[in-house]
């Protein structure tokens, strides 16, 4: 099987062409927690949906990208482009909507 229990993994946005089941359409372009793989089957359990669908390899669109916090984004910023430019780059903006108010 592809992925292992404890994978993050992206349902796929088009999940309408694998399902006419409306409630787990819902969960197209969704993160999900895989949390059981039966290999016999070839099927998942998924975290969120407390285990309602199977989830099959084609209706996983692949693994999800960890998402940041807005610190952590904050932070890689300012470690690119420099806390100097980051300042100057806020004034620029915050200038521009105090012209807009």
């Amino acid at each position: 099987m592809k992925y292992k229990v404890g994978d993050k993994v992206r349902i796929r946005k088009d999940l309408a062409e694998y399902t006419n089941m409306a409630k787990k359409r819902a969960w197209a372009g969704k993160t999900m927690t895989i949390t059981a793989a039966d290999e016999n089957n070839k099927y998942y359990g998924m975290l969120e949906d407390n285990f309602e669908f199977s989830w099959y390899e084609d209706m996983i669109e692949g693994p999800a990208k960890p998402e940041m916090s807005d610190d952590e984004v904050l932070r890689l910023a300012i470690d690119t482009y420099g806390e100097d430019e980051q300042i100057r780059v806020c004034q620029e903006e915050m200038n521009d909507f105090v012209k807009i108010s």
